[in-house]
């Protein structure tokens, strides 16, 4: 799939921004891949949305080998040069288990085009990543889908009705073709939802969280039971295996670069 025509870009300004809160706020070690995810990933961005910065990172091996090693995530959320930041890099094996597992949140990171760093290692994390796709991920975003799902219904805002059906077509398409696709509204017109392309409009001119429309927001909601019904036939039909088969590469490539670490 190609990005959606209406999906804005990430600006040189913003960008700037979150380049230098990523290194004004760095990990320990070595950042290997940081992505800006988020609302601007999905094609629902505002002009005052906040900068979500996803990202792995490989701590230091003589910190790794330590008694008490340290937490495996490192966060910093603040105001930064007039936009709200929001930083989370996991550790690389983290990360790694986290693939295994089918976490969505990890694979939508590897693959956003949306990247701050140029690492080395970035192409052949994203090739590991791919090989991980299972049928594993269906439990991710079913389970998130249905979260949205609750919070848009106690709040009623535009935001996470997007997020629902994102969640629902972003798994959906993935368990299909085996591929991460988190543009909304690409994934909105491959499954012919116009709907759900007006209710982005209405986001991304939306500063101040105003609920949609009762109508429009009505005919989004409709669509959840059929996208819980899609979801599921295409867990049944999927072509991904039911669990990745390649945790031994991922241990392998993981020791190497840590091995190479120590030499340098």
């Amino acid at each position: 799939m190609s990005p959606h025509p209406h999906t804005p870009p990430l600006s040189a300004a913003n960008r700037a921004i979150a380049q230098h809160f990523l290194a004004d706020h760095a990990p320990p070690g070595e950042v290997v891949l940081c992505a800006i995810v988020g609302s601007r990933l999905y094609g629902y961005a505002t002009p005052t949305s906040d900068l979500d910065l996803k990202g792995i990172h490989q701590a230091p091996t003589a910190r790794v080998l330590q008694l008490f090693p340290g937490r495996d995530s490192h966060e910093r959320i603040t105001s930064y040069r007039g936009r709200e930041c929001d930083l989370t890099t996991h550790e690389l094996a983290t990360a790694l288990r986290l693939l295994l597992k089918g976490n969505g949140n990890m694979l939508e990171r590897i693959a956003s085009p949306l990247q701050l760093v140029d690492h080395p290692a970035v192409d052949h994390l994203r090739a590991l990543a791919r090989a991980t796709l299972s049928r594993r991920i269906h439990g991710h975003y079913r389970g998130y889908f249905r979260g949205m799902q609750r919070e848009h219904d106690r709040d009623g805002r535009a935001k996470p009705l997007l997020a629902s059906i994102r969640l629902a077509l972003t798994g959906t398409h993935m368990l299909q073709a085996g591929e991460v696709e988190c543009d909304l509204n690409t994934l909105a017109d491959h499954f012919d939802h116009p709907e759900v392309l007006e209710l982005a409009a209405f986001q991304r001119a939306n500063t101040h969280s105003a609920p949609p429309p009762p109508d429009l927001a009505r005919a989004v909601k409709g669509l959840w039971p059929h996208l819980e019904a899609g979801i599921a036939a295409a867990l049944e039909t999927s072509p991904l295996p039911p669990q990745p088969d390649n945790q031994h590469i991922l241990d392998e490539w993981l020791v190497r670069r840590r091995l190479e670490q120590v030499g340098r």
